[in-house]
């Protein structure tokens, strides 16, 4: 599904990190975009963190967890505690999928930079796209962010989330015209 399509040896995406914008200044190519996703993309991640705080702050404070009283020293702290960690995990996980999810447009390609523990590295020069396109279900659409599709026949990606999906959809657009137009002849012969 996921294929390292026509990677150029200007330019190596394994050496991009999301913690390091530095290696961008070292391109031959110009950067045109740079993005993450929008973190309203996780919004339900972020709903179920704060409901299990407010399961946490009741239990703690309603005398729930009274039934165990005569089995654990403190059940309502426990109990708290639990609904209040798994908060966290849901909170760490919107913010660590956001974290390793990297994108770039570059005057060449659209790059797809993705992973913690294991990595996906994808480019899509220009002069092989076909098409481009915007997926916005309901809930984003109210949100105001949308998924960009980078097509290049069989290799393809989506950029996920991100809150300028329309900006984005003209910026690749227009390059793909004017690489196809001729306006980048160096891309062209890579």
């Amino acid at each position: 599904m996921f294929h390292r399509a026509g990677i150029s040896k200007k330019f190596k995406p394994w050496h991009l990190t999301i913690h390091s914008h530095m290696d961008l200044e070292k391109l031959d190519e110009e950067v045109l975009m740079n993005m993450k996703p929008a973190r309203r993309r996780f919004t339900k991640q972020y709903v179920a963190a704060f409901i299990w705080v407010l399961v946490s702050v009741f239990v703690l404070y309603s005398g729930w967890a009274i039934p165990l009283q005569g089995q654990l020293p403190r059940p309502d702290l426990l109990v708290s505690a639990f609904f209040f960690s798994a908060s966290f995990i849901f909170f760490i996980y919107a913010e660590a999928r956001r974290a390793v999810e990297h994108y770039i447009i570059t005057d060449n390609a659209v790059y797809e930079d993705i992973g913690i523990f294991t990595d996906r590295h994808t480019n899509l020069p220009f002069m092989k796209l076909q098409r481009c396109g915007i997926h916005r279900p309901f809930m984003e659409k109210i949100m105001g962010i949308g998924d960009v599709r980078v097509d290049a026949g069989r290799d393809f990606f989506i950029i996920k989330g991100v809150a300028n999906a329309d900006e984005v959809e003209r910026l690749i657009e227009k390059r793909m015209r004017e690489v196809m137009s001729g306006g980048n002849v160096g891309a062209l012969h890579q």
